[in-house]
C-alpha cells in the first residue's frame, strides 16, 4: 500500500483556553431530525371528480429542524446524512461550507475512505472517525490510497461545540487556519478537548436522522497500525491474523464512501432520489386511483362511481424513520346527472325531450343544451340567472340572462341543485346525461 503524508488532526491532552473563543462556543440542541407531520391532510367531500386532484405533500410533511443543505455519504457500512450549517441555518459557517461543497460537487470525495478511527476499548469514551483525505483506488497488484485534490487552506471558523454527531474540519497542529479537505465526525463528546485546542476546531454541520448508527458501526471496527497517517486504519473483513500474516489488503476491506453528494429533502419527478420518500395506500380502488408523483399525491376518479376511500400517506427518510397521515375521500355525486323525467327522442340515442328537471353537480360543467339552430347553451353553475351561449358556426361567445332570447333557466337552491328550463317551443327541450364527465356536442 502506498502511503501519502497529508493533513491529520493532532490531539493533545494539554490544551490552552482562549477566553474570547470559549465565551462564544454554542452547544447544539439535541433535536429530532426525522420526518414529521406539520399539517394534516383534510378530508375531501365531493371533490371535482372530472379532473385530477393534486395535493402538495411538502405542505404537510417536513424533515424536522433541518434547514441547511443536506449531503449524503453512501458507504459500504451504511448511509450518513449530514446537514451543513449554511446561511439558511442559525450557525452559518460560510467559508468552511463553501470549501466543503466545492469538494463534494467536484466529486473529490467519491470513493474516499475513513483512514483514521481509533477503536473504542471497553469502557473508553468514543472519539472520532476521520475521512476526506484519501481515495480508494485499485492498482495492479496493490491497493492505492491516493490523496484527495489539494485545496488552499481556509480561515478557521470556530464557535460550535464538538459534541456527538457534529462534523468538523481537520487541520495541522499549531496552525488554526490550515484546514483543507480532511474532516472528522465526533462519535463522542470531544468538547472539552477540541472546542479550544489550536484555536478551536470548526464544526460546520451535524449528522441527522439515525446516521449515528453508521458512525458507531464504523468506529466499532478493528483499527490497524499501518504507519502514519494510517496508525488507526479501520478495516472490515480483515482480521488480526490477516494483519500478523501480512495478508493483502483489498479495496473491499476499506470503509469507502462510493458517493458523497448533495441531496434534496423532497423528491421531484426530475430528481426522485431525496432524503424523504412517500408511499400511498388506498382502500377503494374502484372509486379512485392514488399515486405519488414527486412530492405530490394525484387522485384520479373513476367515472360514475360514488363511495368512500381512506388514503394513507407514509413518509420515510433514508434511515427508515417515518410518519403517517390518513384522510378520507367521499364522493356522493358521481358527476353524472340523474334524469327524473323525459322521454327518449327517436334516432337520438341517449337524448331526452323533457320540460322537467335534472340533478346537477355544480363543481363541474357536464351539461350543454342545444336548440335546432346549432346554439350551445352551457350552464356553469355559478349563478342563478346567467348562462353562456356558443355559436357552433360563428365560433363566438354571447351572454344571456333569463329574459333574453328563447331560453329561460329557473334556479332553485335545493339539495342536488335542481333547475328547470323552458322556451317558446315546449316540444324542443333537449338534454343528455354524461357518462364520462366531459362536454359533448349534439349528434
Amino acid at each position: 500500500m502506498r502511503q501519502v503524508s497529508f493533513l491529520t488532526v493532532f490531539l493533545f491532552s494539554n490544551f490552552f483556553l482562549l477566553g474570547s473563543i470559549f465565551s462564544q462556543i454554542v452547544t447544539l440542541p439535541d433535536e429530532f431530525t426525522g420526518p414529521v407531520i406539520i399539517k394534516d391532510i383534510e378530508d375531501l367531500i365531493d371533490p371535482d371528480t372530472s379532473q385530477t386532484v393534486v395535493i402538495d405533500l411538502r405542505e404537510h410533511f417536513q424533515l424536522a429542524n433541518v434547514l441547511g443543505q443536506i449531503v449524503q455519504f453512501d458507504s459500504n457500512i451504511g448511509k450518513i446524512d449530514l446537514e451543513l450549517f449554511d446561511a439558511n441555518t442559525a450557525y452559518n459557517k460560510p467559508v468552511t461550507v463553501a470549501n466543503f461543497l466545492d469538494l463534494v460537487n467536484g466529486g473529490d470525495y467519491d470513493n474516499t475512505v475513513i483512514h483514521r478511527s481509533p477503536a473504542v476499548l471497553p469502557g473508553a469514551a468514543r472519539f472520532i472517525i476521520q475521512g476526506g483525505g484519501y481515495i480508494n483506488n485499485q492498482g495492479v497488484g496493490e491497493v492505492l490510497l491516493d490523496p484527495v485534490r489539494e485545496v488552499s487552506p481556509i480561515v478557521n471558523e470556530p464557535g460550535i461545540s464538538n459534541t456527538p454527531g457534529t462534523i468538523a474540519m481537520a487541520k495541522l497542529g499549531g496552525d488554526p487556519d490550515s484546514a483543507t479537505n480532511q474532516w472528522f465526525i465526533n462519535a463522542g463528546d470531544n468538547s472539552a478537548n477540541l472546542d479550544n485546542q489550536n484555536g478551536g476546531f470548526t464544526v460546520f454541520g451535524r449528522i441527522i436522522g439515525t446516521s449515528g448508527t453508521t458512525v458507531i458501526a464504523i468506529e466499532s471496527l478493528i483499527d490497524f497500525p499501518f504507519g502514519s497517517p494510517f496508525d488507526n486504519l479501520p478495516l472490515t473483513g480483515y482480521t488480526i491474523d490477516d494483519f500478523n500474516n501480512s495478508a493483502t489488503l483489498l479495496p473491499e476491506h476499506f470503509v469507502t464512501f462510493t458517493t458523497v453528494s448533495t441531496i434534496d429533502i423532497y423528491p421531484t419527478t426530475e430528481t426522485p432520489e431525496a432524503v424523504l420518500s412517500f408511499q400511498v395506500s388506498n382502500t377503494n380502488e374502484t372509486l379512485l386511483t392514488a399515486k405519488v408523483v414527486g412530492s405530490e399525491i394525484h387522485l384520479d376518479f373513476n367515472p360514475g362511481q360514488t363511495g368512500q376511500a381512506e388514503i394513507s400517506l407514509a413518509v420515510f427518510d433514508t434511515h427508515n424513520l417515518s410518519a403517517e397521515s390518513t384522510f378520507q375521500v367521499t364522493v356522493t355525486d358521481s358527476g353524472q346527472s340523474d334524469i327524473f323525467g323525459g322521454t327518449d327522442i327517436p334516432d337520438f340515442p341517449g337524448w331526452k325531450s323533457s320540460p322537467w328537471y335534472a340533478n346537477y353537480n355544480t363543481s363541474q360543467w357536464p351539461w350543454i343544451f342545444h336548440d335546432e339552430h346549432g346554439w350551445q347553451f352551457v350552464f356553469d353553475g355559478s349563478t342563478a340567472e346567467v348562462i353562456f351561449l356558443f355559436d357552433l358556426g360563428l365560433q363566438e361567445w354571447v351572454f344571456l340572462n333569463e329574459s333574453t332570447y328563447r331560453w329561460q333557466f329557473l334556479f332553485s337552491d335545493t339539495p342536488g341543485w335542481v333547475w328547470t328550463f323552458g322556451d317558446n317551443t315546449p316540444d324542443r327541450r333537449f338534454f343528455q346525461r354524461l357518462d364520462d364527465g366531459s362536454l359533448f356536442s349534439i349528434p
